[in-house]
């Protein structure tokens, strides 16, 4: 097989997992290393009309390059976890208020003469809270079970299934869903602004909103890839591909009785099945739970 056919047989995220600088040659030919990173680039290329020749061009000149990223596909779970979270989920906290009173200014001064501004909000603010209860998700619940996988691998033990639970396949079908949904809101936000492209006439602000909104796609785009292509697969690892039986434990988030009698609930549509025949269920972070979509009802 030669370099050419051995490239367009590995899929994209392969390839950017074992050297993020790859991320910027598939950026530049318009093709998703995130949420699309499963796809092979012989897939992607035919998708996109792009010429795998000048593909592989372009990666050879990428790679050449002084520097480079960190070698994330070598990090165990528990320390990619700790990384995502004080790097990504810090940047999306700390950059979604910032980047919201600039589109509700732009919008508000600039909108009659760029009428797109006023969708650019809506968008915005439709992203703002996906990200936010995506982020709560994780944190609350996939990443402490993540944690819990390693210990007990370093322990040699089998990980605990807890008893009040929903599957980590699940868990990760549904996060995996929601960063296409984000990154669908971000191409949106992009399609927009015309690339994040400022008219010629833009005020200071216009600019800074439209800065914010670029570098807020690239560490987007970065987030999904690290947990997509790297810690996804990585914590399914730890469990050879986590079977049927093992649990996303909830006992630890509390419990009421009148829980127990709601019957299967979800966390803003994160499945978490309780236990029947009595005992404590979870009490949701946000306080409340509403009945469990069909499909999520336990056998």
């Amino acid at each position: 097989m030669t370099m050419n056919q051995e490239l367009t047989h590995r899929t994209i995220g392969e390839i950017v997992a074992e050297d993020y600088r790859a991320a910027g040659a598939f950026k530049k030919f318009g093709l998703d290393f995130c949420c699309g990173g499963k796809r092979t680039v012989a897939e992607a290329c035919t998708k996109k009309g792009v010429d795998v020749q000048e593909l592989q061009q372009e990666l050879r000149s990428v790679l050449r390059r002084a520097g480079g990223e960190a070698d994330y596909a070598s990090w165990p779970a528990d320390l990619l976890v700790e990384y995502i979270v004080s790097m990504h989920h810090r940047f999306v906290r700390d950059k979604l208020p910032e980047i919201e009173s600039y589109a509700r200014k732009v919008a508000k001064v600039h909108g009659r003469s760029y009428p797109a501004l006023k969708e650019m909000l809506e968008v915005f603010l439709q992203l703002r809270d996906e990200m936010t209860d995506h982020l709560d998700k994780e944190e609350l619940l996939l990443f402490p079970y993540i944690r819990h996988l390693v210990e007990a691998d370093s322990k040699g033990r089998a990980p605990e299934s807890g008893l009040d639970e929903g599957t980590p396949a699940q868990a990760v079908a549904m996060l995996e869903s929601e960063h296409e949904e984000a990154g669908r809101l971000m191409a949106r936000l992009e399609e927009l602004s015309d690339g994040f492209t400022p008219p010629e006439d833009a005020c200071p602000t216009f600019r800074v909103y439209f800065q914010n909104l670029e570098g807020f796609r690239d560490d987007l785009h970065k987030h999904v890839h690290l947990e997509n292509n790297i810690l996804f697969p990585r914590a399914w690892s730890y469990m050879n591909v986590w079977p049927a039986e093992a649990r996303l434990p909830a006992r630890a988030m509390g419990s009421t009785d009148e829980d127990d009698e709601k019957g299967p609930m979800v966390m803003a549509g994160f499945p978490v099945l309780l236990r029947a025949g009595g005992g404590h269920g979870p009490v949701f972070p946000c306080g409340h739970g509403v009945p469990a979509p069909r499909g999520t009802q336990p056998g």
